[in-house]
């Protein structure tokens, strides 16, 4: 009996053991176990404040750039001031405000710059400002027709197609070379070279005569007709 006794004290001594090292092992799996639902749960919460998005409800990702705020420089009382909406291909689109007298190209830096697939060739970057102005600066690839709106292109005296006529339209017998940058797939090139060939050939006659200046083509012409004039 007392030899059967010591090995009964033997197994239970690696029973209580083997019992402890379970309850161990089962405590460590639970601990792990909430850590990780933990963390599952946080970024559950974490997607779904992203999914919720801002006061305009549009989810917060894919790189989407919001609307800015009306954006004020600093004030003195010396100068004056206009505010301006910018849209489009910029990183923070938004309502501005800016000192009398700045360019273009003043309001894109202000609203973050331009997008990585702004399309600023078609853009007249030093094109004076005028208050209450829409400006959009279009996407590469972009159809739709991209207008300078009340745009002030020749140093602050005529707005962007106006070219004195008044009705808004580009008069392509009068305009400047300035002036027809300020049309959709016009840059300093194909400008110059319509002014070019009306101080050789005389004025317009027809609108269509515009396809006889080197590069512009059917689609460039179709894109401008509606904001040109003789």
């Amino acid at each position: 009996m007392g030899m059967l006794g010591k090995y009964e004290r033997h197994i239970n001594i690696v029973a209580k053991f083997f019992i402890i090292i379970i309850l161990l092992f089962i405590c460590y799996r639970v601990v792990i176990y909430d850590a990780q639902i933990n963390e599952l749960r946080r970024t559950v919460a974490s997607i779904e404040t992203s999914l919720a998005g801002g006061d305009d409800g549009m989810p917060q990702y894919l790189g989407m750039a919001q609307p800015a705020a009306n954006v004020i420089a600093p004030r003195d009382s010396a100068s004056t001031y206009i505010t301006v909406n910018i849209t489009g291909a910029v990183n923070a689109p938004g309502v501005y405000t800016l000192v009398e007298g700045q360019r273009l190209v003043n309001l894109i830096e202000l609203a973050g710059g331009e997008h990585e697939n702004a399309d600023i060739e078609r853009v007249n970057q030093a094109a004076h400002l005028q208050d209450a102005s829409h400006i959009r600066i279009p996407f590469i690839g972009e159809h739709e027709d991209f207008v300078l709106a009340n745009v002030v292109v020749d140093g602050g005296a005529a707005s962007a197609g106006a070219s004195g006529s008044g009705s808004g339209l580009v008069n392509i017998n009068t305009a400047t070379r300035a002036e027809f940058e300020t049309l959709p797939g016009i840059g300093p090139v194909i400008a110059g070279n319509i002014v070019d060939f009306r101080e050789l050939n005389g004025p317009f006659n027809h609108i269509d005569d515009l396809l006889s200046v080197n590069r512009v083509g059917d689609v460039l012409l179709g894109g401008i007709r509606h904001l040109i004039e003789l």
